[in-house]
């Protein structure tokens, strides 16, 4: 993965092409990130493609954790229901702060 100047990096997250490149906006006189998630094209400053990669990363951190612990509960006997209650309680006690979109 390279983050250098024209950088391009892409995946297949699944069956949704995700594809990371850097713009230069002539008009805006610097460099940008161009964030491709299937059809959906955003832009943004670098300050901004900053901010999204820690809150990607945060979710991704929180998503593995999440995992785990549901792993540990079910071994112990907790249900699916029981789980996502106790997820939707931890989820309020902590309030993470991102405007990144969850699902369960």
């Amino acid at each position: 993965m390279s983050n250098g100047p024209g950088a391009d990096t892409g995946t297949d997250a699944g069956s949704v092409p995700v594809n990371v490149t850097t713009l230069f906006g002539v008009e805006q006189h610097r460099g940008l990130v161009q964030v491709q998630v299937g059809d959906t094209s955003i832009i943004m400053d670098a300050d901004d493609a900053r901010t999204f990669g820690m809150f990607l990363l945060r979710c991704a951190d929180a998503a593995d954790t999440e995992t785990a612990l549901y792993r540990v509960m079910k071994m112990n006997g907790m249900t699916q229901q029981e789980f996502a209650q106790l997820l939707a309680q931890l989820r309020e006690a902590y309030k993470y702060k991102t405007s990144a979109v969850r699902s369960d």
